[in-house]
């Protein structure tokens, strides 16, 4: 054990989550865009697209693509085409949850 120089933990969804859901926050933004959606349809479809997506590690441009096709992935599954208005979407839902307006708490 003397060896061991540090211990990662992936923060979000594994140390802290969200207060509301995924689904909630994704179809707020999308109707403030016109696109009229269902949460629960949006949640559902996250949390199978997180489930089957790995991870990747190669700094923050990365970071980004990674999570454009979560969100991409999300609307598809729930069958929610947001055209080209889904750039838009995006941004604001990446921007939400990278300044912290979405509420988490500690488990």
């Amino acid at each position: 054990m003397k060896n061991i120089k540090a211990v990662l933990f992936d923060l979000v969804g594994t140390l802290i989550y969200p207060k509301d859901p995924v689904g909630y926050v994704y179809s707020n933004v999308a109707r403030s865009f016109g696109l009229e959606t269902d949460y629960r349809k949006l949640d559902k479809a996250f949390n199978e697209v997180i489930q089957k997506e790995v991870a990747l590690s190669g700094g923050e441009s990365e970071e980004k693509k990674w999570w454009r096709n979560v969100v991409l992935e999300t609307f598809t599954l729930a069958d929610y085409n947001s055209g080209n208005k889904f750039e838009e979407i995006f941004e604001e839902n990446k921007a939400i949850f990278e300044e912290n307006q979405a509420s988490f708490e500690e488990i």
